[in-house]
């Protein structure tokens, strides 16, 4: 996202708009694990924060269906995005996580393994932490 802020500031804001406007869409959704009974509300359980060309979406615990969810969450962005040619990469982290929304803070080291876990793919995808991916094939 830096070099196309450099090349051409407008077509770089135009793109970050476009992302915004995925991930509005997406705050709303709702899903069904029919195997346990369970809807699960995006808007109540999963936060959003939008720094730069980056999104974090973060929830309250690593329930089961929380990563579950957070998991079908990130790919519907994902989706969206390429198909409105919004380029993205995608790190899924887990362990601890700190926010402060009235002093716009947040934190922590699962943070940075999403960083990691995101940047070192080289390409376009969704890729895990090492602790994510193992809870997610557990879980």
């Amino acid at each position: 996202m830096s070099k196309l802020v450099e090349k051409n500031f407008d077509d770089a804001w135009g793109v970050l708009s476009d992302l915004v406007h995925v991930r509005n869409e997406q705050r709303f959704n709702q899903y069904e694990f029919t195997d346990k009974g369970e809807i699960f509300k995006v808007a109540e359980n999963i936060h959003f924060i939008t720094f730069s060309d980056t999104l974090f979406l973060f929830t309250n615990s690593t329930s089961p269906i929380e990563l579950k969810s957070l998991i079908i969450l990130v790919t519907e962005i994902f989706h969206k995005a390429l198909f409105n040619c919004v380029p993205v990469r995608a790190g899924i982290g887990l362990g601890r996580f700190n926010v402060n929304f009235e002093e716009s803070m947040f934190a922590g080291p699962a943070l940075i393994d999403a960083y990691y876990a995101g940047e070192n793919a080289k390409w376009l995808g969704i890729t895990f932490s090492e602790p994510a991916g193992k809870a997610a094939s557990t879980k």
